[in-house]
């Protein structure tokens, strides 16, 4: 497998995040964040040794999503003794592979995925599935091709954008595969997170009515206990499963990802399948395998054509491509806030000055009827991220409200991690 070690499973979250991240006015508490965590994890090694040094830049990859660090990062590092810095590392838990830097537990969960996935890449399903596509709605030619290698092959990914039918194709599969003897009870889509579990239910209530069971989260179904960091499933104790789905699968760090792949053994008549969009939300922690596993190229269906007819969702698509690509100066030539067209869907801020948006979301506050509507904002810190703005209307309330979101289910209420809500 040592093209996914090399393509970077290491890489780690989305290049936008990092380049993004690189702009943010806080380094100097993150630096001394990160000087902190190195100095405790290199001991008692000077501040000026190259031991110290690759400590303190792992910390920092770490911090930006990535689970290791390119030698070639290192810039004009001197090194008397190469050898003899990677015997010192390993005593920090620092292990050197390949012209990378690792922590030992993230070098050795890499190396797990990479097996694993290898193993399903070399399988050859046991017979071939040729699909019925439904009359309504009528399949574009990618979705269809899509399909079919899903149903066709041991490991597979389907990638697509926001509107792109990625639901739908599950759909399909789902009822391809009881066609062709799979027992339904056998079958299990997974998401990483409560919320996204229960809106996959929502899009398909009819199938989980019938036939499978309900979506569950990665951690319900191996059985995660954050207290050992194990699951009752593993390698040893199976899960009884001939299928997997993983939907949102961008958001499965490799912590949990290598969990579900040493629960699920492979076969001929297994199948595991991601779908998602590595240019929406990436994993918490860090290493984003799954937009790795999209470049990799083998075995992935990518969709690229939006089905979605509102009325913003056209420039919205056009946005999402300038700014993944990079290019935010294409952005300038979108019209800019206009308080007459405020209830006409999509609206622009275009401006540097703090002053002006704060101006510009008091006329917000005075058009929009509370609850209607969200504010977003990259930032945590400062008059213009969460905290500065929920303060700031906070403030202009005259009931007390407080905006909150869940950070873990409770599905006794059917509640569930990413919710939004308020505390009166």
């Amino acid at each position: 497998m040592k093209e996914i070690i090399h393509i970077g499973i290491n890489r780690g979250f989305g290049i936008a995040r990092g380049l993004y991240e690189k702009k943010l006015n806080n380094k100097d508490f993150e630096f001394n964040y990160s000087f902190s965590k190195a100095a405790r994890i290199s001991k008692n090694a000077p501040p000026s040794s190259p031991e110290r040094i690759i400590c303190e830049k792992l910390v920092e990859a770490h911090e930006m999503g990535a689970i290791c660090l390119l030698e070639e990062s290192l810039g004009n590092l001197k090194i008397k003794n190469k050898d003899k810095l990677i015997e010192n590392l390993k005593s920090l838990k620092i292990m050197y592979d390949k012209n990378k830097f690792y922590f030992r537990n993230y070098l050795e969960i890499e190396k797990s995925i990479s097996y694993k996935i290898k193993s399903f890449l070399l399988l050859k399903p046991s017979t071939t599935i040729n699909p019925v596509f439904p009359k309504s709605p009528k399949l574009s030619e990618l979705q269809e091709k899509a399909i079919t290698k899903s149903l066709n092959s041991v490991f597979s990914i389907i990638t697509g954008g926001p509107g792109t039918g990625k639901t739908t194709i599950i759909k399909v599969i789902l009822n391809n595969l009881i066609k062709n003897s799979y027992d339904p009870s056998r079958i299990q889509i997974i998401t990483p997170t409560g919320k996204a579990a229960k809106r996959v239910q929502e899009s398909a209530q009819e199938l989980f009515e019938e036939n499978f069971p309900k979506p569950k989260t990665i951690h319900k179904l191996i059985s995660f206990n954050p207290g050992t960091g194990k699951a009752r499933f593993d390698n040893e104790n199976p899960l009884d499963l001939d299928v997997l789905i993983l939907d949102e699968a961008s958001m499965a760090d490799i912590f949990i990802l290598n969990l579900l792949l040493e629960a699920f053994p492979s076969g001929e008549f297994k199948k595991i399948i991601f779908v998602g969009d590595p240019d929406q939300l990436l994993p918490v922690n860090s290493g984003a395998i799954f937009t790795d596993l999209v470049l990799f190229r083998k075995n992935v269906s990518e969709l690229n054509i939006s089905f979605r007819q509102d009325k913003d969702s056209g420039i919205i698509n056009e946005i999402a491509k300038e700014i993944n690509s990079g290019k935010l100066s294409g952005l300038l030539k979108y019209e800019s806030f206009n308080i007459q067209k405020f209830d006409k869907g999509l609206q622009f801020i275009l401006t540097e000055k703090t002053e002006e948006i704060i101006d510009i979301m008091n006329k917000w506050y005075e058009i929009y009827p509370k609850g209607t509507s969200q504010i977003l904002t990259p930032f945590n810190k400062g008059k213009l991220g969460i905290d500065g703005i929920n303060s700031y209307f906070t403030d202009k309330l005259d009931e007390k409200e407080y905006p909150a979101i869940l950070i873990k289910n409770l599905s006794e209420f059917l509640l569930y991690n990413g919710e939004t809500g308020y505390l009166i």
